[in-house]
């Protein structure tokens, strides 16, 4: 039997990605969704076409509007794939979603998928984004916070893998770019706050990032806190190899790992200042 599919696009200020992500899914799901975040530039103008649903709902943060679409919009497709604006799905992606869910066993709830990175216009080697679950079984995932502006997905099954890549490829300028880690380190430094504030996390150490795996994560819980940031980008730098993805591959790191740890800090210190000076 056919597994149908229903693609869900979460946009927000999206006009220099958001054509050139629709041509990419226009012809082979059974349902495509845009939601959009009340954009204040031309997203929702040129998201119109025939065959899509363009919906606004207002962005609080990733989970809740990850929620709020499955929940709320009609789909009737077996399957949902989360995509982002800046995201774009090749042929032999297509390809290979098509075979695998022709095939899936009824245990798999959800797949992962992997990406190609792009920053400045070039094409990542070695600097990589972790594995995502974006296609699941309707009903099967339900997402929770992670970090204030990551969602970790919650499974009730089996999972299985897509080889071929997504490419994340954002068209808008530097500029956008570094503007969203400074919003992403002050969402991540509130997550922080209110953690403590629940005595949910150790008061004296924290690991600020949300891109820290295994051992790493470990390491970092007894690192202080001015230290972070280096050790992680050293991490990935070095250790990962990011040095061999050039000059682009060093602006990328120094900004979204050392930069935009330094800033998680700094709202962090910031933030208990400021509710000390209330308690007096």
């Amino acid at each position: 039997m056919r597994q149908t599919v229903a693609v869900i696009i979460l946009a927000e200020n999206e006009e220099a990605n958001i054509v050139r992500c629709l041509q990419s899914v226009m012809f082979w799901p059974d349902e495509v969704y845009v939601v959009d975040g009340l954009s204040k530039d031309r997203t929702v103008e040129l998201a119109q076409a025939p065959s899509v649903t363009v919906i606004q709902h207002e962005f609080r943060d990733i989970v809740s509007q990850r929620t709020w679409a499955v929940g709320t919009l009609p789909i009737q497709s077996d399957w949902i794939f989360f995509l982002d604006a800046d995201e774009f799905v090749s042929p032999s992606f297509q390809k290979e979603l098509s075979e695998k869910l022709s095939t899936i066993d009824d245990n798999v709830v959800a797949l992962y998928v992997r990406f190609d990175l792009y920053f400045l216009r070039k094409k990542f080697r070695f600097i990589k984004h972790p594995h995502f679950i974006r296609i699941f079984r309707r009903g099967a995932v339900r997402y929770v916070s992670k970090d204030g502006f990551k969602e970790k997905p919650v499974v009730d099954g089996a999972t299985a893998c897509i080889h071929a890549p997504i490419e994340h490829n954002d068209q808008k300028s530097f500029k956008e770019w570094l503007v969203r880690q400074s919003e992403y380190a002050a969402l991540e430094a509130r997550h922080i706050l209110e953690q403590e504030a629940s005595n949910s996390m150790d008061e004296k150490v924290h690991n600020n990032s949300s891109e820290v795996k295994g051992i790493l994560d470990h390491i970092m819980r007894w690192v202080p806190l001015r230290m972070q940031p280096f050790l992680f980008f050293a991490y990935r730098y070095v250790i990962q190899f990011g040095f061999l993805d050039g000059y682009e591959g060093f602006i990328f790191l120094f900004f979204q790992s050392l930069y935009r740890l330094m800033l998680v800090n700094a709202y962090v210190i910031e933030g208990k200042r400021g509710m000390q000076l209330r308690k007096q």
